[in-house]
């Protein structure tokens, strides 16, 4: 018994020891395991790095350009994110400062970035080189802090910001004032782009005629040489997925300047190219003198809950005749044709003391070539106060199709709705009083035949016309014209409350006239 009792022992033992060298054998596979997920996919390292420690003062007397250029110089080539800090203070930049993707640029309050050169004051990528697609220097945040363009020892043309090449593009919490000439940000060729709270205030025009009235505070435009020449390549690559908003435009309070000419848009354009999915939203636009949003051939762009504080003209959507550096190829080639944009929503926005026109909008018939505005939905917005001398409308559009103008209201205007060279058009549910014109006139002008008319398919419907001293609703030279459930109550007793001259295909039913 006592020799199986200790042969027994050995076994329990030696079984344990199997036992203890399996488990230390599956322990270290598992760390190992785990120790090589853990290598060959290491978290990317966060850079925190402070201007102040690469050489910036922020005194406002000294040059600060080489200490923030070498933080920014960090996400050179670096795929880790870079965390750029600027403190309070006043930065004295003498020459353009070059950010690289991956950066974020954290400017705390009372950072002031001073123009001291005569060039712009950042943007995203290096002179002269190209850069194709949306693949340049992308991935880029610029958070707070003041650009200030120092125009009274400065005054001689530049531009804020450039983005050129980019994607995936914040600025935000930024004011920027003070530019001559240029744009405050300048966009190009680039894509999933948010520029949000900011203020871009004080604009000058140094030209000798002023010649430069139609500048944009934010340009969202084709890349092309003569737009945006600092780094290529010039191929008239659009912009796309744009979104404005929740900024200020005004003026600032510097001697000399002015709010800039437009908010936002552009002037220059490439045939056969379009900007698009571009979104304006909640800004403010105050005192514009030209516009306060410029599309110039953009497609599917929307412009909802801005307000528009006496701009001359509040949304201008413009479009090349066919007769200018427009109408040309990304090659050069001038093709002479018109080309207009589509698919417009103007929805709940505020138009107040609109000097000329509310909205105003054309495409062309120039050059033996029609080339029409088309899909516009202008819904729900409010227009009031505009300066009567001026003569304006609140929606003003030409050489359009298929238009919806719903559920606006329109109040102490000129003219409420003129429409000409219009076809798909249906006017419903607007509300107007106070007209000092006409409310409504929708017209094919010089055209008095009936034949081969572009003005068709016409619906005024259940629209409330109040205390107008022209014509209520007056319909010239269409074709196939329905005027229905209309309330209308002249400001004086007017037999010519509904007109329809020289049109055809009518359908004139339950309209009231009190």
């Amino acid at each position: 018994m006592s020799i199986r009792k200790h042969k027994n022992k050995h076994i329990v033992i030696r079984h344990k020891f199997i036992f203890v060298i399996v488990g230390l054998l599956l322990i270290s596979a598992c760390f190992l395991y785990l120790n090589k997920e853990e290598t060959s996919s290491p978290p990317k390292p966060l850079t925190n790095v402070n201007v102040q420690d690469f050489g910036a003062e922020g005194n406002g007397k000294t040059d600060d350009t080489s200490g923030i250029q070498k933080a920014l110089n960090l996400a050179k080539n670096n795929e880790d994110i870079v965390t750029v800090h600027i403190p309070k203070g006043i930065y004295k930049l003498s020459e353009t400062l070059v950010v690289y993707s991956n950066t974020h640029l954290i400017l705390e309050d009372g950072a002031i970035i001073l123009r001291d050169h005569l060039s712009s004051m950042l943007v995203n990528g290096e002179a002269n080189h190209n850069y194709y697609g949306y693949n340049g220097e992308g991935n880029i945040t610029i958070d707070g802090g003041t650009f200030d363009g120092n125009i009274q020892e400065y005054p001689t043309g530049f531009n804020g910001i450039g983005i050129a090449r980019g994607s995936n593009i914040t600025i935000k919490n930024v004011t920027i004032k003070d530019i001559a000439q240029g744009h405050a940000i300048d966009i190009n060729a680039s894509k999933n782009v948010l520029i949000e709270n900011c203020k871009f205030i004080g604009y000058s025009d140094p030209t000798a005629d002023h010649s430069r009235n139609y500048t944009e505070a934010i340009q969202i435009a084709e890349h092309t040489k003569m737009g945006f020449p600092r780094f290529g390549a010039y191929d008239g690559t659009p912009s796309k997925n744009i979104t404005i908003q929740d900024n200020y435009f005004g003026n600032s309070d510097t001697t000399g300047a002015s709010p800039w000419p437009v908010g936002v848009g552009n002037h220059l354009t490439v045939q056969d190219k379009y900007n698009s999915n571009i979104k304006i939203i909640n800004n403010t636009f105050d005192g514009m003198p030209l516009a306060g949003v410029r599309p110039y051939k953009w497609q599917d762009t929307t412009i909802s809950n801005n307000t528009f504080l006496s701009c001359y003209i509040g949304v201008l959507l413009s479009n090349p005749n066919g007769e200018g550096e427009s109408s040309r190829t990304a090659d050069g080639v001038q093709t002479s044709q018109p080309q207009s944009g589509s698919n417009y929503t103007i929805h709940k926005n505020i138009f107040n003391k609109t000097q000329k026109d509310g909205i105003y909008g054309r495409g062309w018939n120039s050059n033996n070539t029609l080339s029409t505005m088309n899909t516009i939905k202008i819904t729900e917005n409010i227009f009031n106060n505009q300066d009567l001398e001026q003569k304006g409308s609140a929606i003003n559009l030409s050489w359009i199709e298929d238009v919806v103008i719903e559920k606006n209201e329109i109040s102490n205007v000129y003219r409420s709705i003129y429409l000409t060279f219009g076809s798909n058009i249906s006017i419903l549910q607007n509300k107007m009083s106070s007209i000092a014109s006409d409310a409504i006139l929708v017209d094919e002008p010089n055209n008095p035949s009936p034949n081969n008319r572009f003005t068709k398919n016409i619906l005024v419907d259940n629209n409330t016309i109040r205390n107008f001293a022209g014509v209520g609703i007056w319909a010239k030279n269409i074709d196939t014209l329905t005027i229905h459930n209309n309330e209308l109550e002249p400001a004086i007793n007017n037999p010519n409350s509904i007109l329809y001259d020289s049109s055809s295909n009518l359908n004139i039913a339950n309209n009231k006239v009190n």
